[in-house]
């Protein structure tokens, strides 16, 4: 078995890959990725929703990661944001009905999650301006006096209702 930080830094050279536009990224890197939500290490699997939810801006990644039909629910508030992406195209919006999906994802959208949602977005928005490291699983560590010399890309996750 890979270390994790193997793991962990393979997975997020998917982004590289993604932004350089390699050939049929859509047929092999998604289901990898898809491995990678499993994975026994949440950062890990951090990492993996975090490129699938940028990979999903191309409509042929997004059409292949609804046809492999991942589980994402276990992920919690990230795995459920890229599960409303699916209603952008045809074929994930039929996936959805039929799965009982969209009427109950509506409904609770309407009596809380939208407020979660906002959350959720000032939180992408905190993280831009921050100087705390953040750790790979998410939390938040010592804070720096630099600002940070990687440029990161931030994506706003999908709404319900813009989906």
């Amino acid at each position: 078995m890979c270390p994790k930080r193997a793991r962990l830094y393979t997975t997020n050279y998917y982004v590289f890959w993604l932004r350089a536009g390699v050939s049929d990224f859509s047929k092999w890197a998604i289901e990898l990725l898809v491995l990678q939500l499993y994975d026994k290490s949440s950062a890990v699997s951090l990492a993996a929703i975090d490129v699938l939810q940028e990979s999903c801006d191309l409509e042929e990644n997004l059409e292949s990661l609804i046809s492999l039909r991942p589980s994402l629910l276990h992920l919690g508030d990230n795995g459920l944001l890229l599960l409303v992406r699916y209603l952008s195209l045809q074929s994930g919006f039929k996936f959805l009905k039929d799965a009982n999906f969209i009427d109950y994802e509506l409904n609770r959208w309407r009596n809380g999650f939208n407020l979660k949602y906002v959350r959720v977005v000032e939180d992408v928005l905190n993280e831009c301006f921050t100087c705390h490291n953040r750790s790979e699983d998410g939390t938040y560590g010592r804070r720096s006096d630099k600002k940070s010399s990687v440029h990161k890309n931030w994506f706003i996750p999908s709404h319900l209702y813009g989906s």
